[in-house]
């Protein structure tokens, strides 16, 4: 257990080299970015010992409950589970215009986003605001943006740039919710706003995807909620789930696919 402001379990610097092989981080605090880990280095690598993942887990921050991305970077083999942000990205945060990869058999799973009077909870698994690749086989199960009082916008993704879907992903019982009157709750899956191409993977293929708010009118998107663009292709799947939880595609005023 440590407490920072940035980078509680790991601050990585620029031309920094980590790697993570079957061990754990857990237990972190950072007052800003990056419970677990705040990544500015060169490379970063989480992997396997065995059968062990390396896990990031029970960490928190304000953005990145797990890893703050403020350089380009890849995670392979890694499990990341029970974190949580009081803003945004529950397990990752990637800032502007940096690229990350995720390209192994990653389990992103019931990790969650709070908000609050002041802030919205966006992106219970990952907040995304450069250019994220999924080329894995991820996992990403009971992610939470609970909005509580406020709004809760993307359960396991909240993407406002770029994010690419390759690999097998599979994306179930992940939420955004809301108890705040007049207030939304978005995208049970995937909150987008910037550009989506998913051409594998499902969404909702096993236990549906939902949202939840105090008004029924105002929740919207149980699968994904499409504010900018989608192209939706090849294996991609998504699966309607029932009238209670419809695991929907919604598209606002301005949405496209």
């Amino acid at each position: 257990s440590n407490y920072a402001s940035s980078g509680a379990g790991i601050y990585a610097g620029a031309k920094t080299s980590v790697t993570i092989t079957g061990g754990n981080i857990k237990y972190n605090y950072a007052s800003s970015y990056g419970g677990a880990l705040y990544w500015k280095g060169a490379t970063l690598s989480v992997n396997k010992l065995g059968s062990t993942y390396g896990t990031l887990s029970y960490n928190r921050a304000v953005k990145g409950g797990a890893v703050y991305f403020d350089a380009d970077g890849n995670l392979t083999q890694a499990m990341m589970n029970n974190n949580q942000a009081d803003n945004m990205g529950g397990a990752i945060y990637i800032s502007g215009s940096k690229n990350v990869e995720i390209n192994g058999a990653m389990k992103i799973n019931s990790n969650e986003t709070i908000g609050s009077n002041s802030y919205t909870a966006c992106g219970g698994g990952i907040y995304n605001a450069g250019n994220l690749t999924i080329s894995g086989s991820v996992q990403m199960q009971s992610n939470t943006a609970n909005g509580k009082s406020n709004n809760g916008w993307g359960g396991a993704i909240f993407n406002t740039s770029s994010l690419i879907i390759t690999g097998a992903m599979t994306m179930d019982n992940n939420s955004a919710v809301s108890t705040g009157s007049g207030k939304t709750a978005y995208g049970g899956a995937i909150y987008n706003s910037g550009s989506i191409t998913m051409s594998a993977g499902s969404i909702g293929s096993s236990t549906t995807n939902y949202v939840s708010a105090a008004s029924a009118a105002n929740a919207q998107g149980g699968a994904i909620y499409v504010y900018g663009t989608a192209t939706i292709s090849g294996t991609a799947y998504v699966k309607y789930g029932n009238s209670t939880k419809p695991n929907d595609i919604y598209l606002s005023s301005t949405g496209k696919t």
